[in-house]
């Protein structure tokens, strides 16, 4: 699958409005249910700004856990979020792809995605 990320010379705006929003759910006190979503919508979105050449999954992944840490504690960091996506990768790369082309994302079809999250509780 060929995906058309944003322009090099926009990353930086794309990824600075990412950041400000993370920094307003940051200041906001979020239920769990809230947490796991946010996390989730926010790895959708970095991902599909694809700021760099390689590592973007690892790189998302920690901000995912990260993200979910601050909002629900220390128990985030044994979810097996990513072993649950390594096992379901084909699952995952169908439910992140929301089209080819950067501008024209359907985000409406995201919600098989955000809940890759959540089963991933399943695991445990």
């Amino acid at each position: 699958m060929i995906y058309l990320a944003v322009e090099p010379e926009f990353v930086r705006r794309e990824m600075k409005g990412l950041f400000e929003d993370i920094t307003i759910l940051g200041n906001k006190e979020l239920s769990p249910e809230e947490a796991f979503y946010y996390a989730a919508a926010i790895h959708l979105r970095f991902a599909q700004i694809h700021p760099f050449a390689d590592g973007n999954g690892r790189v998302v992944r920690l901000l995912e856990k990260w993200f979910l840490a601050s909002h629900i504690g220390e128990m985030a960091w044994l979810i097996p979020s990513e072993e649950h996506y390594w096992n379901n990768r084909q699952a995952y790369y169908e439910n992140i792809n929301l089209g080819v082309n950067y501008y024209e994302l359907e985000y409406d079809k995201c919600l098989p995605f955000l809940v890759m999250l959540v089963k991933a509780m399943e695991m445990r």
